[in-house]
């Protein structure tokens, strides 16, 4: 099944390619950020190059640039969100599949993101060996993907919807040394009032609106 994310974000989210369309989920992203720079000690790395993959608004890439990290690169397949990123936060996204970057880039990363990305795989394996090339010896992968819920497996663009422990493996099978999984769920809407409301429930929910993604992290 092969997915067109031509237009993606305008007819999957309605977006309107404004500045306002990542204002408002940079306060939802504001504690999976927090949460993330515990567990990865990810302070001390600001220095180091980062790689988001499927930097979709560009919410999370500006998170990490107004928090230091000025090495940072997005990647993403919706051309029209390239655009609008690159004209709203600067000139640090490319409209690029991960197979492509692989073969165009020589540079090696310290850190990679994808944030709500690989659910959408066609071939997990095969992008996730991608991945482990592209950061460098004592590298981290940090990542979110929906738990598995009947809710998350419904969208039509999720082609694989895994058990925590099922990505684990993969990532495994890919070389990697050290995988770690958390759950990350969140109280509907309320992130819109203020993001310090936004607090992570360490628990896996099936409730309507509740927000139940998975953290993977795993070390090169």
């Amino acid at each position: 099944m092969n997915i067109n994310y031509t237009n993606y974000f305008k007819d999957h989210y309605g977006a309107k390619f404004q500045d306002s369309d990542f204002l408002t989920q940079e306060k939802f992203l504001y504690a999976q950020f927090q949460f993330m720079l515990r567990k990865c000690h990810m302070s001390h790395l600001k220095d180091s190059k980062v790689l988001e993959i499927g930097s979709g608004l560009g919410t999370f890439g500006k998170i990490l640039l107004d928090s230091g990290f000025s090495r940072y690169t997005g990647i993403e397949l919706d051309k029209d969100i390239v655009e609008f990123t690159n004209r709203a936060i600067g000139e640090y996204f490319v409209n690029i599949s991960v197979g492509e970057f692989v073969r165009e880039t020589e540079d090696k990363y310290k850190i990679i993101f994808a944030l709500e990305v690989l659910e959408h795989l066609e071939n997990p394996i095969k992008e996730i060996e991608n991945i482990y090339y592209l950061l460098e010896s004592g590298g981290v992968f940090v990542g979110t993907t929906p738990y598995p819920f009947e809710k998350n497996i419904q969208d039509n663009t999720h082609l694989f919807v895994l058990h925590p422990n099922n990505w684990k493996r993969l990532f495994y099978l890919a070389g990697f040394k050290r995988v770690s999984s958390y759950p990350m769920s969140f109280l509907p809407y309320i992130w819109r009032l203020n993001k310090h409301l936004n607090i992570r429930i360490p628990f896996y929910t099936s409730f309507k609106h509740f927000i139940s993604t998975s953290l993977i992290i795993a070390e090169k």
